[in-house]
């Protein structure tokens, strides 16, 4: 006797396009510190929001509307960042691998 089986069922989420590209670009990011997948997959089950994820990460909210693929290495974000004489400029995430930067 065969059995019936059903595939099971999935949870469709809608998310707003900024916050799909916000964890686009969260994705790409290297870090040592911090297991971006973990924390992404903590969002999906409601235990953890974007903001906190860039808190730890250490990127300011704003630095979104700003934020690129990186022309260089084609896997890291260029955002906004501050140089040591306090000057904006826009630099890789893969630092210090890729040292692109851009002038604002």
């Amino acid at each position: 006797m065969a059995q019936n089986t059903t595939p099971q069922s999935q949870t469709q989420m809608t998310i707003d396009k900024s916050t799909v590209e916000r964890i686009r670009l969260i994705r790409r990011i290297n870090n040592t510190r911090v297991d971006v997948n973990h924390e992404l997959n903590l969002i999906l089950i409601g235990k953890n929001d974007l903001s906190m994820i860039e808190a730890k990460l250490g990127i300011n909210k704003d630095s979104w509307s700003s934020a690129k693929s990186c022309p260089k290495c084609d896997n890291g974000v260029l955002w906004l960042k501050q140089s040591r004489k306090n000057k904006s400029f826009f630099g890789c995430t893969n630092f210090p691998k890729c040292r692109h930067s851009e002038s604002k």
